[in-house]
């Protein structure tokens, strides 16, 4: 398979939810594609717990676990917020 290719954050949520994930996932230099997963980024149950705690305080919406892995691409969890 090809490797996919890296395509930035588009607009300032995508850009504010790819800190997130660098920050909790602790990505060397904050590099997140909006193409990525972020469970194929290491992403475990934890590290899911504290996305789910960190959108609330940072974007006042409530999102179930169940739509963090329906939406697993920064592209999708973005425009859904």
């Amino acid at each position: 398979s090809q490797p996919s290719i890296f395509e930035p954050p588009v607009g300032h949520l995508e850009l504010q939810v790819a800190s997130l994930w660098a920050e909790i996932l602790k990505i060397p230099g904050g590099i997140v594609s909006r193409t990525d997963s972020f469970v194929a980024l290491g992403g475990h149950s934890l590290a899911l717990m504290q996305l789910k705690s960190r959108i609330h305080r940072q974007f006042g919406v409530s999102v179930s676990f169940s739509e963090l892995f329906k939406l697993p691409k920064l592209s999708d969890l973005a425009a859904h917020l």
